[in-house]
């Protein structure tokens, strides 16, 4: 990347993607810039990871706009149960970072069904059917997921959501 001296008042307009990149270190705590900035960043974050996920790149920048309004960032343990098997389904999850293994439970014997990593999202069946969780979801190791609301979800595609899907 090209680097940039900025001066108060400047003004960028780029067509396609800016990275910036702030030196927080020093900065005090109690700054009351420090926290509208970590706002920002959070949400270019969630931005651009919907982007990156397949799914969502049939959606315009104002579509995911309103979308990242809704979504939150929720952190698992390793071995956090992220969704269970048999609940109703309301959210959609997006792996930023981590890995996710699927489990069922027939006769008391939990079956490993496969795993999912960075990027990969989960839970939008529940959303689209309305059925319960098929599977339970549990972080392999500590995880960063990106929880849509289904609703949010719904408004974002209206009725795409289910051919999006495949």
């Amino acid at each position: 990347y090209d680097q940039v001296s900025l001066a108060q008042g400047d003004i960028i307009t780029v067509s396609d993607t800016v990275a910036i990149e702030f030196d927080i270190k020093g900065v005090p705590h109690d700054c009351p810039a420090l926290g509208p900035i970590k706002d920002l960043f959070v949400h270019l974050s969630k931005i651009e990871l919907l982007k990156k996920v397949e799914l969502f790149k049939t959606l315009s920048i104002a579509e995911i706009g309103n979308l990242v309004e809704q979504c939150l960032y929720v952190d698992f343990k390793a071995q956090k149960k992220i969704v269970r098997e048999g609940d109703v389904g309301l959210c959609m999850y997006i792996i930023k970072n981590g890995e996710v293994k699927f489990q069922r439970c027939r006769k008391g014997i939990a079956d490993t069904l496969g795993h999912l990593f960075t990027h990969d999202f989960f839970g939008e069946g529940s959303i689209v059917t309305k059925n319960t969780r098929r599977a339970t979801a549990i972080a392999v190791v500590k995880t960063l997921c990106l929880e849509l609301p289904g609703k949010a979800v719904k408004a974002a595609f209206g009725k795409r959501l289910q051919s999006s899907l495949g």
